[in-house]
């Protein structure tokens, strides 16, 4: 009874791990969909109007990029492509965030 008893907890837990697994990749390739596009026009709006108040060109070359990105991201059609696009699109966010922070100095 014991064995069996182990057997079908050992089951279980495999399962919930496999589900958790399974329901995290989910997430990872959802990630990048309508309202990621969304929450990153936010986030240059943001930059943007933080540009406003504190110019800098290199910056605002970077704003231009960013928006070509998310046009292009917006335009894939393949999840690699997406991906590929959406790290291109954090890296040219992630300049901009540092550039506008300097200028801000």
């Amino acid at each position: 009874m014991t064995r069996i008893f182990r057997i079908v907890v050992a089951t279980l837990l495999v399962g919930m791990v496999a589900g958790m697994s399974a329901s995290a990749a989910d997430r990872t390739r959802a990630a990048i969909d309508r309202s990621y596009e969304t929450a990153k026009q936010v986030e240059i709006e943001t930059l943007r109007l933080q540009l406003a108040t504190h110019p800098d060109a290199e910056a605002s070359l970077g704003l231009v990029e960013a928006e070509d990105g998310l046009r292009r991201l917006h335009a894939a059609r393949t999840r690699a492509q997406r991906e590929r696009i959406a790290i291109e699109l954090e890296a040219v966010l992630n300049r901009i965030h540092l550039q506008a922070d300097l200028a801000g100095r």
